[in-house]
């Protein structure tokens, strides 16, 4: 392989929707800063779990964007830049080549990108959830990503997970604003909202347990949590970003922290 004389930059992605959704937004922004970008896929090859090894986190974003085709670096293209233009999550230096890895700060590049982010949001499979989507477009509802996992417990990056508690006092938040309400239940883990948040649901509220969709496919979740009125998030970023994607979601409600 020739050592380019223009300006290059390989990102390496990984993790889940989300985080894939905001490295692709650092290589459209390098992009128009006229670098020529190229994506390391690795991760997804050699893991492409969470943090326990548990759930499965696939490179999804092309079945979320179908118009987004990111190119894959060669092997030999990847080797080089890693040993020679490392410069980890550091890309502010604008190197003229670059390798970026880790976590960089990307998510402040996310609202210039918003618009294009949503007209592209069109997941493949969107038939195999339309019933449920038919459900959501036709009440007033809320989304409620419970986030467990590897995020069940202390995290230092994300904390203590937020308590069965958090959930009936965001929703008690929502009813007052609209009592007619369904609440739509996204999670990994869904037994747990069965035995933990179930039984000390208000009286007569109106819900459901959303469980079609598993880890390998929580883009389509992402999707289905942008078309709610309301979203209610825990630790992570998927409901966040589904308020960031949509066109209908009037407050977003998540931790201080």
């Amino acid at each position: 392989m020739k050592d380019f004389d223009e300006k290059k930059a390989i990102i390496k992605i990984e993790g889940g929707i989300c985080s894939q959704l905001a490295y692709y937004i650092l290589g459209k922004y390098l992009e128009d800063l006229q670098y020529d970008i190229k994506y390391d896929f690795s991760w997804f090859k050699t893991n492409g779990k969470d943090m326990n090894g548990i759930y499965a986190r696939n490179y999804d974003l092309e079945k979320a964007f179908p118009a987004f085709k990111l190119p894959e670096a060669s092997n030999e293209e990847i080797k080089l830049f890693s040993e020679k233009y490392n410069v980890s999550k550091n890309y502010e230096k604008f190197l003229d080549k670059m390798y970026i890895c880790d976590y960089p700060e990307r998510l402040s590049l996310l609202p210039q990108y918003q618009e294009y982010l949503k007209e592209n949001f069109h997941p493949i499979d969107i038939n195999s959830i339309s019933e449920i989507h038919e459900k959501i477009k036709s009440q007033t509802s809320c989304a409620i990503h419970v986030r467990r996992g590897d995020l069940s417990t202390y995290h230092k990056n994300y904390g203590y997970p937020q308590k069965p508690t958090y959930f009936i006092k965001t929703i008690n938040a929502v009813l007052e604003w609209a009592n007619d309400t369904k609440f739509f239940f996204f999670s990994d883990e869904c037994d747990w909202i069965y035995e933990e948040i179930v039984p000390i649901l208000p009286e007569n509220i109106k819900y459901e347990i959303v469980t079609q969709n598993g880890s390998d496919k929580g883009y389509l979740d992402l999707w289905l949590m942008s078309k709610c009125d309301y979203i209610i998030a825990s630790k992570g970023s998927m409901a966040r970003c589904a308020k960031f994607l949509s066109d209908n979601a009037i407050a977003l409600l998540a931790p201080k922290n």
